[in-house]
Protein backbone atom coordinates (compact mmCIF):
# COMPACT_ATOMS: atom_id res chain seq x y z
CA UNK A 1 0.00 0.00 0.00
CA UNK A 2 1.22 3.37 -0.65
CA UNK A 3 1.22 6.37 1.74
CA UNK A 4 0.80 9.39 0.40
CA UNK A 5 2.89 12.41 1.46
CA UNK A 6 -0.82 14.33 2.52
CA UNK A 7 -1.47 11.03 5.03
CA UNK A 8 2.05 10.98 6.38
CA UNK A 9 1.30 14.77 7.64
CA UNK A 10 -2.15 13.70 8.63
CA UNK A 11 -0.09 11.60 11.48
CA UNK A 12 2.27 14.27 12.40
CA UNK A 13 -0.29 16.98 12.37
CA UNK A 14 -1.66 14.45 15.14
CA UNK A 15 1.41 14.82 17.06
CA UNK A 16 1.21 18.14 16.92
CA UNK A 17 -2.28 18.64 17.97
CA UNK A 18 -0.62 17.53 21.62
CA UNK A 19 1.37 20.32 22.32
CA UNK A 20 -1.31 23.12 21.22
CA UNK A 21 -1.00 26.09 19.67
CA UNK A 22 2.44 25.72 19.16
CA UNK A 23 4.77 27.92 15.90
CA UNK A 24 6.76 25.71 14.33
CA UNK A 25 9.63 25.93 11.06
CA UNK A 26 9.58 22.93 8.58
CA UNK A 27 13.11 22.18 7.29
CA UNK A 28 12.97 19.00 5.00
CA UNK A 29 15.58 17.48 2.61
CA UNK A 30 14.27 15.25 -0.65
CA UNK A 31 11.59 12.70 -0.02
CA UNK A 32 10.88 15.06 2.62
CA UNK A 33 9.84 17.78 1.25
CA UNK A 34 6.81 16.24 -0.02
CA UNK A 35 6.13 15.29 3.92
CA UNK A 36 7.12 19.26 4.56
CA UNK A 37 4.64 20.89 2.11
CA UNK A 38 1.69 19.22 3.45
CA UNK A 39 2.60 19.39 6.69
CA UNK A 40 2.86 23.69 6.05
CA UNK A 41 -0.49 23.16 4.29
CA UNK A 42 -1.86 21.79 7.68
CA UNK A 43 -0.92 24.44 9.30
CA UNK A 44 -1.12 27.08 7.73
CA UNK A 45 -1.31 29.20 10.92
CA UNK A 46 1.40 27.60 12.76
CA UNK A 47 4.13 27.07 9.90
CA UNK A 48 5.88 30.12 10.05
CA UNK A 49 8.37 28.95 6.86
CA UNK A 50 9.53 26.36 5.12
CA UNK A 51 12.68 25.21 4.06
CA UNK A 52 13.35 22.57 0.85
CA UNK A 53 16.46 21.31 0.67
CA UNK A 54 17.04 19.55 -2.51
CA UNK A 55 13.45 19.41 -3.46
CA UNK A 56 11.36 19.04 -6.69
CA UNK A 57 8.78 20.18 -8.82
CA UNK A 58 6.75 18.24 -10.92
CA UNK A 59 7.53 14.82 -12.58
CA UNK A 60 8.92 15.31 -16.17
CA UNK A 61 10.06 12.47 -18.90
CA UNK A 62 13.75 12.39 -17.00
CA UNK A 63 12.35 12.62 -13.32
CA UNK A 64 10.51 9.48 -14.07
CA UNK A 65 12.74 7.56 -15.80
CA UNK A 66 15.29 8.11 -13.30
CA UNK A 67 12.94 6.98 -10.44
CA UNK A 68 11.61 4.25 -12.29
CA UNK A 69 15.36 2.83 -13.18
CA UNK A 70 15.62 3.25 -9.11
CA UNK A 71 12.84 1.27 -8.71
CA UNK A 72 13.99 -1.68 -11.40
CA UNK A 73 17.21 -1.83 -9.96
CA UNK A 74 15.89 -2.63 -6.22
CA UNK A 75 14.00 -5.69 -8.12
CA UNK A 76 16.97 -6.92 -9.76
CA UNK A 77 20.25 -5.85 -8.18
CA UNK A 78 22.15 -7.33 -5.60
CA UNK A 79 22.47 -5.38 -2.29
CA UNK A 80 26.09 -5.04 -3.17
CA UNK A 81 24.77 -3.48 -6.33
CA UNK A 82 22.05 -1.38 -5.65
CA UNK A 83 23.69 0.16 -3.10
CA UNK A 84 26.38 1.45 -5.27
CA UNK A 85 23.90 2.84 -7.85
CA UNK A 86 22.18 4.76 -5.07
CA UNK A 87 25.62 6.17 -3.76
CA UNK A 88 26.50 6.98 -7.84
CA UNK A 89 23.29 9.05 -7.72
CA UNK A 90 23.42 10.51 -4.52
CA UNK A 91 26.84 11.63 -3.42
CA UNK A 92 29.31 13.20 -5.66
CA UNK A 93 32.32 11.47 -6.85
CA UNK A 94 34.50 13.60 -4.48
CA UNK A 95 32.57 12.59 -1.47
CA UNK A 96 32.64 8.80 -2.58
CA UNK A 97 35.90 9.03 -2.50
CA UNK A 98 36.66 10.94 0.65
CA UNK A 99 34.70 8.32 2.63
CA UNK A 100 35.82 5.37 0.66
CA UNK A 101 36.57 3.42 4.06
CA UNK A 102 33.09 4.89 5.59
CA UNK A 103 31.16 3.88 2.00
CA UNK A 104 33.07 0.06 1.96
CA UNK A 105 32.31 -0.32 5.46
CA UNK A 106 28.41 0.22 5.48
CA UNK A 107 28.29 -1.82 2.14
CA UNK A 108 29.77 -4.88 4.03
CA UNK A 109 27.49 -4.47 6.61
CA UNK A 110 24.35 -5.14 4.26
CA UNK A 111 26.02 -7.44 1.67
CA UNK A 112 23.71 -10.06 3.41
CA UNK A 113 21.08 -8.41 3.74
CA UNK A 114 17.99 -8.58 1.10
CA UNK A 115 16.69 -5.21 -0.51
CA UNK A 116 13.57 -4.71 -0.04
CA UNK A 117 12.04 -4.06 -3.77
CA UNK A 118 8.02 -3.31 -2.08
CA UNK A 119 9.56 -0.07 0.53
CA UNK A 120 11.51 0.89 -2.20
CA UNK A 121 8.64 1.02 -4.87
CA UNK A 122 6.10 3.05 -2.73
CA UNK A 123 8.44 5.21 -1.43
CA UNK A 124 9.65 6.40 -4.66
CA UNK A 125 6.04 5.89 -6.41
CA UNK A 126 4.61 8.25 -3.54
CA UNK A 127 7.30 10.64 -5.50
CA UNK A 128 6.08 10.12 -8.68
CA UNK A 129 2.35 10.73 -7.76
CA UNK A 130 3.03 13.99 -5.63
CA UNK A 131 3.46 17.38 -7.66
CA UNK A 132 4.80 19.07 -4.52
CA UNK A 133 5.50 22.52 -7.03
CA UNK A 134 1.42 22.73 -7.33
CA UNK A 135 1.01 22.51 -3.54
CA UNK A 136 3.55 25.29 -2.54
CA UNK A 137 2.26 27.27 -5.22
CA UNK A 138 -0.62 27.91 -2.76
CA UNK A 139 1.49 28.27 0.19
CA UNK A 140 2.01 32.01 1.15
CA UNK A 141 4.67 31.75 4.03
CA UNK A 142 8.03 32.13 3.16
CA UNK A 143 9.98 29.02 1.31
CA UNK A 144 14.00 28.84 0.66
CA UNK A 145 14.66 27.07 -1.25
CA UNK A 146 18.62 25.01 -1.67
CA UNK A 147 20.07 22.84 -3.90
CA UNK A 148 23.12 21.80 -5.95
CA UNK A 149 24.10 22.12 -9.42
CA UNK A 150 25.59 18.87 -9.48
CA UNK A 151 22.86 17.20 -7.71
CA UNK A 152 21.67 13.94 -9.99
CA UNK A 153 18.77 12.80 -8.53
CA UNK A 154 16.58 15.87 -7.97
CA UNK A 155 17.86 18.48 -11.08
CA UNK A 156 18.71 22.10 -10.22
CA UNK A 157 15.53 22.82 -13.16
CA UNK A 158 13.31 21.58 -10.10
CA UNK A 159 14.24 24.65 -7.39
CA UNK A 160 14.69 26.76 -10.15
CA UNK A 161 11.06 26.31 -11.38
CA UNK A 162 9.76 26.37 -7.63
CA UNK A 163 10.98 29.79 -7.23
CA UNK A 164 9.83 30.94 -10.43
CA UNK A 165 6.44 29.83 -9.67
CA UNK A 166 6.00 29.92 -6.18
CA UNK A 167 5.39 33.55 -4.07
CA UNK A 168 7.44 34.73 -0.93
CA UNK A 169 10.28 32.27 -2.25
CA UNK A 170 14.02 32.13 -2.41
CA UNK A 171 16.72 29.93 -4.22
CA UNK A 172 20.32 29.16 -2.89
CA UNK A 173 21.88 26.81 -5.65
CA UNK A 174 25.21 25.60 -4.59
CA UNK A 175 28.10 24.93 -6.94
CA UNK A 176 28.44 21.09 -5.41
CA UNK A 177 27.29 19.05 -2.80
CA UNK A 178 25.58 16.52 -5.03
CA UNK A 179 21.79 15.54 -3.71
CA UNK A 180 22.86 14.97 0.14
CA UNK A 181 23.18 17.93 1.03
CA UNK A 182 22.57 18.43 4.33
CA UNK A 183 25.54 15.38 4.70
CA UNK A 184 27.98 16.76 2.40
CA UNK A 185 27.70 20.07 3.25
CA UNK A 186 26.25 20.26 6.62
CA UNK A 187 29.37 22.61 7.56
CA UNK A 188 28.29 25.21 5.52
Amino acid sequence: EIITFKDKALAIDNTLKKWGNVNFHVVCHSTGCGLGTFLAKNNVRNCKSLILISPWNKKDDDFISLQNRRIENARKLDSISFLKSEYKLLYTTEYIKKFEIEFCNYISIQKNKKIDYSLIHNRLQTILNCNIGKELNKLELPKLLINADDDKLMKKHHGQELNKTCKNSKLISLKSGGHMLTETRAKD
